[in-house]
């Protein structure tokens, strides 16, 4: 798919996440539309990380770290719990600032002048990065593309892999990597006298209340707030006989279903080093933020 294609599917299906709310998606669809430009990227429904929890940002503007809220009947009922909300928000997003649209004053030109003012708001910061070159154009960079263009790779590229096999090929180096294996070592690495792997996890989810895993071995992956620590253990009671070995550095791919366009994808998230193993449950904690790519 070429890259206007699939900018135009993200814009769709981004536009349509808000079902079932008449309001946020008239209002989300509205500011979009007035923008009217292709190089600011839309993101609906973003999740971010709370004390307790995930919170939901209705629409965001990632280039500007820009947020939309739109205020429906329910909210009055809970002032209080969105303040925390979005204070527990910009903790999380360091600089990111918040506009709530209130549509219960039922005057569509009033709910019409709140939308220009954040519209213009966000065309505002838009110039603001251009007279200090920062703007950054919404492109679609493919995985081959990135590395070409890349020594390194960081937990902040906006840059995701579709299969095991793109990224040990692109990242590690490896042309004929085993097939469906999530885990295994990279034998033509051998940096900092450590021993170094890939690893392809994927996060438990929460189900009433409990971290449940997604794979079929079974393994229980989950995060701290600020993804420096994964923490593993096995469901189905599987028990590492090997000893830690803190020389062990795990390159991380994190596995995740897409959220808007549906379809699993993986992200770099960071060297880890095991730290502990206790009680059947191993930490690993995050030792690197980026990674000297390997090209062949």
């Amino acid at each position: 798919m070429d890259k206007q294609k699939r900018k135009l599917e993200h814009i769709i299906k981004t536009l349509s996440r808000t079902k079932r709310k008449d309001y946020e998606n008239y209002v989300i669809n509205r500011v979009y539309n007035l923008l009217n430009d292709l190089d600011i990227k839309p993101e609906t429904q973003k999740y971010v990380k709370r004390r307790s929890g995930w919170a939901l940002i209705d629409l965001y503007f990632p280039q500007f770290n820009i947020g939309i809220e739109v205020d429906e009947a329910h909210h009055q009922q809970q002032v209080d719990s969105d303040k925390f909300r979005a204070e527990d928000i910009i903790s999380k997003l360091v600089g990111y600032k918040e506009y709530r649209i209130d549509v219960t004053i039922g005057d569509i030109n009033n709910i019409h002048n709140e939308i220009h003012k954040v519209v213009e708001e966000i065309k505002d910061a838009k110039q603001l990065q251009i007279e200090n070159g920062k703007f950054k154009k919404w492109d679609i960079v493919t995985a081959t593309e990135f590395v070409v263009n890349h020594d390194k790779l960081k937990i902040d590229d906006e840059v995701e892999f579709e299969t095991n096999k793109e990224t040990l090929q692109l990242i590690c180096g490896i042309q004929k990597p085993p097939i469906r294996r999530s885990y295994g070592k990279i034998k033509n690495l051998n940096y900092e006298n450590k021993k170094w792997y890939y690893w392809f996890p994927i996060l438990a989810v929460e189900e009433d209340g409990q971290q449940i895993a997604k794979n079929t071995y079974g393994w229980n992956n989950t995060v701290n707030s600020d993804w420096s620590e994964i923490y593993e253990y096995n469901e189905k009671g599987v028990v590492i006989s090997t000893p830690l070995d803190k020389d062990e550095r795990r390159i991380v791919f994190m596995k995740y279903k897409d959220p808007i366009l549906g379809r699993q994808t993986r992200r770099f998230i960071g060297i880890y080093q095991p730290t502990n193993h206790i009680d059947g449950k191993t930490t690993y904690k995050r030792v690197s933020t980026q990674f000297n790519i390997i090209k062949s």
